[in-house]
């Protein structure tokens, strides 16, 4: 009898022990962060960079991927939806930011609160959207297949059809202010407006495919595109002169700071100048050649952050020494 009663003692002390400590183990969890980590099969398309280094990135499957540390950890958005995010703009700072991301059948999204909450909006098209790209909080421009220029002036709650005169893919918007744009195409063909997109005039430029385009002031820009094509311009855009990329390669994101200018695009390219483009070189990045980078933003004051995104997993981005890190994890 007394044999049964210390085994009976025994077994409950043995119950109350397990289920403190699968307690414990659940109060441990619950505090546990886990944040994303970016795998090699992810596919990354745009990307935008405030001052103080927030990072917001756009990719396949609608996802966003958000730092605040400058690209050293990760978390996931939640975007609301599954299509593929192309072009992203971020107006402010941080948790206080206002974006707005496009992408794949007409898809439009916008956050007001740093991409914590991101609401769809009617963007009238089913027409996919490549690029986005606000002056400041109200006004914005989206361009995309098939001719499509939109355009808000609410914020991105609601979109206006704008006229850009050619059936062509529009890959890529820049604006200055609310009137001065600039829109890189298929075809080598360059769009320019003076009146905030009311009007769009067509240069040709090549035969072949820019994708990205940048302008430091109203004067002077830079597109790149296809075959490492190169083009400047100190007029506006009304005439553009080849640069000399000396890479074959498709180009498809161009940043400038001043005379400093970076460009990438396919086989792992990054190439750089100093000189306003008269002369580039191609930088070496710890990445695979056959990774295309799709992407490379700068932070609004300076340029002293930049990140580069692209495939396999490819999210890059600079010490305060210049030197890239590979922030992709198996």
């Amino acid at each position: 009898m007394g044999l049964a009663k210390t085994i009976i003692r025994f077994v409950i002390m043995v119950t109350i022990l397990c289920f403190f400590s699968a307690c414990n183990k659940k109060v441990v969890e619950e505090k546990k962060e886990v944040g994303y980590k970016i795998h090699p099969r992810d596919k990354w398309y745009c990307a935008a960079i405030d001052k103080e280094g927030n990072i917001w990135v756009g990719g396949d499957g609608g996802r966003i991927i958000f730092s605040k540390d400058s690209g050293k950890t990760w978390d996931m958005q939640q975007s609301n939806t599954p299509n593929t995010i192309y072009g992203i703009s971020i107006v402010g700072n941080g948790e206080s930011a206002m974006g707005v991301a496009v992408g794949r059948f007409g898809t439009i999204i916008k956050t007001t609160d740093g991409g914590r909450i991101w609401a769809i909006k009617n963007a009238g098209t089913q027409s996919t959207l490549y690029d986005v790209c606000f002056v400041n909080s109200q006004s914005g421009w989206a361009v995309g297949e098939m001719g499509t220029v939109l355009h808000t002036e609410d914020g991105g709650e609601t979109w206006v059809s704008q006229v850009s005169g050619e059936d062509l893919h529009l890959n890529g918007v820049f604006f200055l202010d609310m009137l001065h744009g600039w829109i890189a195409a298929e075809y080598g063909a360059i769009f320019r407006t003076e009146d905030g997109g009311k009007t769009w005039e067509k240069i040709q430029v090549s035969e072949f495919t820019v994708y990205s385009i940048y302008f430091i002031d109203l004067a002077e820009g830079w597109v790149v595109g296809e075959n490492g094509q190169i083009f400047h311009t100190t007029d506006g855009g009304k005439t553009w002169m080849p640069q000399q990329s000396n890479i074959g390669t498709h180009l498809f994101s161009v940043i400038f700071k001043g005379n400093n200018g970076w460009a990438v695009g396919l086989k792992g390219t990054l190439i750089k100048t100093t000189d306003g483009g008269r002369s580039w070189e191609r930088e070496d990045l710890p990445i695979p050649h056959f990774v295309w980078l799709s992407k490379i933003v700068a932070s609004p004051e300076g340029g002293g952050k930049k990140v580069i995104v692209g495939n396999a997993g490819v999210v890059l981005r600079q010490d305060e020494s210049g030197k890239w890190l590979f922030s992709a994890e198996g």
